[in-house]
């Protein structure tokens, strides 16, 4: 037993080991895209640069395929940001607040979060 009653790592179930390229966190998932591991954690980092950090926000609106570029997102998520996706977003395990701040910084506002009538691909818009 751990010192707080819990199990420590690798207990429970034998042969249970922690690899070094997975992160360990209720928030981290074990995801793969194209042999990476991946974190929705991606893409709480690229919110709050776009919300911080007015290059990144320009860029975001003119090139987002360049801004996805940084970060360590899956198809997914990358597919979900380009369309303005709120229900993707927060299926993927973007934290709902974080996600309007996202879709807020694109120029989308509440009433529009679930319409989907907006998105970054160019000269895209959606029914």
């Amino acid at each position: 037993m751990g010192r707080h009653g819990g199990l420590r790592r690798g207990e429970g179930r034998p042969g249970a080991r922690l690899r070094a390229d997975v992160p360990v966190g209720h928030r981290d998932r074990d995801r793969r895209d194209g042999g990476g591991v991946m974190s929705v954690v991606a893409l709480g980092q690229l919110t709050r640069d776009v919300c911080r950090r007015p290059d990144a926000r320009q860029l975001l609106l003119d090139d987002p395929a360049a801004l996805l570029a940084r970060y360590r997102v899956t198809t997914d998520e990358r597919e979900a940001v380009l369309d303005l996706d709120a229900q993707a977003l927060v299926d993927l395990g973007l934290n709902p607040v974080v996600m309007r701040n996202l879709l807020a910084t694109a120029g989308i506002g509440n009433a529009e979060i679930y319409t989907h009538s907006r998105s970054l691909r160019r000269g895209a818009t959606s029914a």
